[in-house]
């Protein structure tokens, strides 16, 4: 499980599975490196509802990997990621939970919706 924490703000912080972390990760560096911003939506626990954060060049972004092995990168998740990156509608975590093997299971779960607010 890794963390999200968005525009130093300790109440937009989000854990998140390693495998939907770790290719977000490579979807956040290709996308800013190429100075496009995009949305990206993330479940918020226990409420059914989400949080849609622009990701732009000039918002910091943390994302804290702590314990997941480069190695294990779904190559399709990958894909997808990006492909709704670059969709009108920008990026939404909660359509990969469930997609990758494993997400929301480790380290004792974390809720319905494999994404926790903290």
């Amino acid at each position: 499980m890794g963390r999200l924490t968005y525009n130093n703000d300790a109440k937009s912080s989000y854990d998140i599975p390693d495998e939907i972390l770790l290719p977000l990760r490579i979807v956040v560096a290709t996308k800013l490196r190429r100075s496009e911003s995009f949305m990206l939506s993330v479940g918020l626990e226990g409420t059914g509802g989400y949080r849609s954060l622009w990701i732009a060049p000039s918002v910091p972004l943390v994302i804290q990997v702590y314990a997941a092995r480069l190695d294990k990168i779904d190559r399709e998740v990958l894909d997808k990621m990006l492909d709704e990156a670059y969709s009108p509608n920008g990026l939404d975590l909660r359509g990969f939970v469930g997609l990758v093997h494993g997400a929301g299971r480790r380290n004792g779960g974390s809720g319905a919706d494999g994404l926790v607010h903290a």
